[in-house]
């Protein structure tokens, strides 16, 4: 099995593909395909420099025969975005921030065990952390991966893969 970087982030790309469409009946696109920034400046998701301040992260870990985090990284309206869809909410609703943490959380578990359903549990046993949800989560793991910037209906969200090793 390959478990080199790209394959991980191809992974991933396909992980936050389906649980977007099947369990937040939403599209999120792929407009950006980088490093790891490790900072709360921004994420940027389209062409045009749409950018946004952070607003949350959910970190969900994964420990096995290769150990590492997946970061979900959201702009205010892409958190809202994410929380209203996940919740049933009518689009002018306004989601409490405990709604939105558990969304977030939610969320970056669901991409974190879609990632370890195709590309992980076919490497070996591998188990994952509940999520840790702030405004800047610390990553355990030096080592970037790579990042995905994604266009929302409402906002953008990035996800970042750290790991413990980079596997070429």
């Amino acid at each position: 099995m390959d478990l080199s970087t790209d394959k991980i982030l191809d992974h991933v790309k396909c992980s936050v593909e389906e649980v977007f469409e099947t369990m937040l009946n939403t599209v999120a696109v792929l407009v950006d395909r980088g490093e790891c920034e490790h900072t709360n400046d921004a994420i940027q998701a389209e062409e045009d420099a749409f950018t946004a301040p952070v607003a949350i992260e959910a970190l969900v870990s994964f420990h096995g025969s290769i150990n590492g985090s997946v970061i979900l990284r959201a702009s205010t309206r892409g958190a809202a975005d994410i929380t209203r869809r996940m919740l049933m909410m009518d689009e002018d609703e306004i989601a409490e921030i405990e709604e939105i943490r558990d969304a977030m959380g939610e969320c970056a578990n669901m991409v974190t065990g879609a990632l370890k359903t195709r590309a992980l549990d076919p490497a070996g046993c591998f188990e994952l952390t509940i999520p840790v949800i702030d405004t800047k989560v610390n990553v355990e793991y030096e080592n970037p991966a790579g990042r995905l910037a994604f266009k929302l209906a409402d906002g953008g969200v990035a996800v970042e893969v750290w790991l413990e090793e980079v596997y070429e």
